[in-house]
């Protein structure tokens, strides 16, 4: 850590860590004619006063609590001025807590009475600031429901403080809305890499999803400087005219294009729409990888932002995700997947059916997406996992020795890149992909090999993030998308045999128009937003 990072850093992490309020990088200095005798008399600054006003009534609040029979206290009754605040991690018991507690001292001249220790859990400290801080609070919060009402509650925590009281409310607001709810500014900037082959494909995903994009991140009119502080993407082609990438490019500046035309022998010269598809998911997958790691190298390692997300383009952003980049830097993630955690409800089946795949009831992946720091780690991480997917699908065409059981893989987690990232994320102990707590929802620690001879392993830091916030891809009772979504997938067979005619009449048993209303309508808005494109499909 830089020792100046922050003003006196030591203290400041101290006391951050121990929820304190307090305000950072204020220097008043040690001048004993305003700090010591006759201080009173000094005028402070504002920002100080609100800081220590915060201070002393949130302590004044906690006190109360020395009466409640609501909170885990050292012994029974609680003398006034005895009271020891400790803050302990809920998701530990008191006895392990190593915080330092904060004494309500007693009157002056008086002899301080036995401690009476108050053990408080995050949520129970978010209570006290709320109380303390009530004339911050609209006269109509009591009306509100609960979930704005932690909404306000979380705002007023430490940024540093907000991911670990997120967790432990997760059931009431869940981590990633709650991020976005807390009103964190954007600090970090990512690169969005994803790949568009063919023209047809061109016109009916990539460019709509450049559309929504754009308009969830508010980058459709932004001027240049916006532009130069924000997100941007990066799009490899493959077969598509320079004239369609220079019409979508002029009217989304921060879309960038790469062709690689040395990848057109690749693309797929079938006749049969279904042989096509079947070509494009296994070739295609290998390709687009490889492509992502090329533009990584080349474009984007050296550029300065912070972070690289890899994404199929059929895809609609439904709005934006800032947050979650401050949830990773928090939580010093290296790489970031989604999976399905059992909460999300389909018409067609039970949450827990949609969740676990079919053969051995592993957690399932959803592929499609994932978001990475823009470290060397993560991008060592990145080019193993794509020669794994390679690997893997060379052994199970060509009948290597591992094909029967990377076949096996394949079927199991329906996609070759979900397959190799099941395997290296519990670095083959695929067992582990049965108990979500153990596989996705905690901060894994996976060791790849030394990037050169002689050095120590590299440690990657993994996390699984629930596909139904950033990767959703199902049908729902009423057509309509959930609240939690933010990035829909438009994946599977259903959408390539109703787009881009658009057509409504076709029913599969997970898959209709009904079901899927309005991400279909979102996809007609942003796609007529392309004449050419709809010219050109016609033609």
């Amino acid at each position: 850590r830089v020792k100046n990072a922050v003003y006196k850093a030591p203290i400041s992490e101290l006391m951050r860590e121990a929820g304190y309020p307090f305000t950072p990088d204020g220097k008043r200095g040690f001048s004993a004619d305003k700090n010591l005798v006759g201080g009173e008399a000094e005028e402070r600054s504002s920002a100080n006063d609100a800081a220590i006003d915060a201070g002393d009534q949130f302590w004044a609040q906690a006190s109360i609590l020395a009466t409640s029979s609501d909170v885990d206290k050292d012994s029974g009754a609680c003398e006034e001025g005895s009271t020891l605040i400790a803050f302990v991690d809920a998701r530990h018991s008191a006895e392990d807590t190593d915080r330092k507690p904060h004494l309500s001292a007693g009157s002056e001249g008086a002899p301080a009475p036995s401690p009476c220790v108050i053990r408080l859990t995050v949520g129970q400290m978010l209570d006290i600031a709320g109380s303390a801080r009530q004339q911050d609070v609209p006269a109509d919060a009591a009306s509100q429901p609960t979930s704005e009402a932690w909404r306000k509650q979380i705002s007023r925590l430490p940024a540093i403080l907000r991911v670990a009281a997120a967790e432990e409310q997760d059931e009431l607001a869940p981590t990633l809305s709650l991020a976005a709810a807390s009103g964190l500014s954007p600090r970090h900037r990512a690169v969005f890499l994803t790949s568009c082959m063919e023209e047809e494909y061109f016109w009916t995903y990539c460019a709509p999803f450049v559309s929504s994009f754009g308009e969830a991140f508010g980058l459709e009119d932004a001027d240049h400087d916006r532009l130069a502080a924000g997100h941007w993407m990066l799009i490899a082609t493959v077969g598509v005219a320079s004239t369609y990438i220079n019409y979508v490019h002029s009217r989304y500046p921060f879309a960038q294009f790469m062709s690689l035309d040395e990848d057109l022998e690749k693309l797929s010269q079938h006749e049969d729409p279904t042989e096509a598809e079947n070509y494009r998911r296994k070739t295609y997958q290998a390709l687009k990888l490889r492509q992502y790691v090329r533009l990584w190298q080349e474009e984007v390692f050296n550029s300065g932002v912070d972070f690289v997300v890899c994404l199929d383009s059929d895809m609609l952003v439904v709005k934006p995700f800032d947050y979650i980049f401050e949830v990773l830097a928090q939580k010093r993630v290296d790489v970031a997947f989604t999976y399905y955690d059992g909460k999300r409800e389909v018409p067609w089946g039970t949450a827990e059916e949609l969740s676990t795949t079919k053969g051995e009831g592993y957690v399932r992946l959803q592929g499609g997406m994932l978001l990475m720091r823009n470290a060397i780690e993560a991008l060592h991480w990145f080019a193993i996992w794509t020669d794994l997917t390679k690997t893997m699908l060379h052994e199970v065409e060509s009948g290597g020795p591992q094909s029967e059981r990377w076949e096996a893989l394949y079927k199991e987690f329906k996609g070759p890149s979900q397959a190799a990232l099941a395997f290296l994320l519990t670095q083959g102990q695929l067992e582990q992909m049965k108990h979500q707590e153990v596989c996705c929802s905690s901060v894994r620690r996976v060791m790849l090999e030394a990037l050169r001879p002689g050095e120590p392993d590299v440690e990657v830091r993994m996390w699984g993030l629930p596909a139904r916030f950033l990767n959703d891809a199902e049908s729902t009772e009423d057509g309509r998308l959930p609240t939690s979504v933010h990035v829909v997938h438009l994946k599977g067979h259903w959408w390539r045999a109703v787009l881009p005619e658009g057509l409504e009449h076709i029913v599969v048993p997970t898959r209709s128009y009904e079901w899927n209303r309005e991400a279909f309508e979102l996809w007609r808005r942003h796609f007529k937003k392309f004449p050419a494109g709809d010219v050109f499909l016609d033609t």
